[in-house]
């Protein structure tokens, strides 16, 4: 887990957070693939509906954040990576 969230961080937009909970949630677990978790990502993050729903919730989280001191992320990928983490914490 520790080398894919360091490839994570310094390649956001290449290298999705492999989080227990996501790769649960998406029924990925089981097979500990690294290559299986990417193929879903790129799936999910060539889909328009979902870059529209990024990108809205983007847009809106950084207008939230102008004039104070906060970094946003701005990664959809990161950005997807949350909100699955969210949701099926949600699920608990």
């Amino acid at each position: 887990m520790t080398a894919s969230k360091l490839c994570a961080r310094k390649r956001p937009d290449l290298f999705p957070v492999r989080d227990t909970e996501v790769c649960d949630y998406l029924g990925l677990t089981r097979w500990r693939n690294y290559q299986m978790d990417w193929q879903v990502f790129r799936s999910l993050i060539g889909d328009p509906d979902i870059i529209a729903a990024i990108d809205v919730t983007s847009k809106a989280t950084a207008e939230a954040a102008a004039g104070r001191r906060l970094q946003v992320d701005q990664s959809r990928l990161r950005l997807l990576d949350a909100a699955i983490w969210t949701y099926a914490m949600s699920l608990r």
